[in-house]
């Protein structure tokens, strides 16, 4: 997992080519201007910006994800995402092919990132995460997920 602020991302140019697109695409596009929607930057690269107010641990998901990474970038809002590995957790659902999504119960063990506009998680199949949790006062956020094919 990484954690970082948008305006770093360029400087994990050659950890992937997929992930090298995003950032060639990210260099060229606000990202905060967007819509809400889902956007295709290329075949194995895509993503959807969200509105949202965050849930109580109890209603959000923790996932992993094994044919894609996912880099959340918080555009908008204030939130607190979980994060920890998926040995440690119980599984919730098995993993589903067709929505490339595993479900797990959440833990005490897993670490805790405070995320504020501007910041992102890269996310990799190994890294189990429970995002778009309250963090304080409830706010209306905007975020990208994107989806990059391994």
């Amino acid at each position: 997992m990484i954690f970082d602020r948008i305006e770093n991302l360029k400087s994990y140019r050659g950890l992937m080519p997929n992930i090298d697109r995003f950032i060639d695409y990210a260099a060229g596009c606000d990202l905060a201007t967007l819509e809400p929607g889902e956007y295709t930057v290329c075949d194995g690269v895509s993503f959807t910006i969200k509105t949202y107010e965050p849930r109580t641990p109890e209603v959000a998901k923790c996932e992993t994800h094994r044919d894609y990474i996912d880099l959340q970038y918080l555009i908008e809002g204030y939130e607190r995402m979980y994060v920890g590995c998926p040995a440690q957790l119980t599984v919730r659902q098995e993993y589903d092919p067709k929505t490339d999504k595993q479900l797990y119960f959440p833990s005490s063990e897993m670490s805790t990132l405070h995320m504020g506009p501007g910041d992102f998680a890269l996310l990799f199949p190994q890294d189990a995460h429970h995002p778009a949790i309250i963090d304080g006062k409830i706010t209306r956020n905007k975020k990208a997920v994107v989806k990059i094919h391994i």
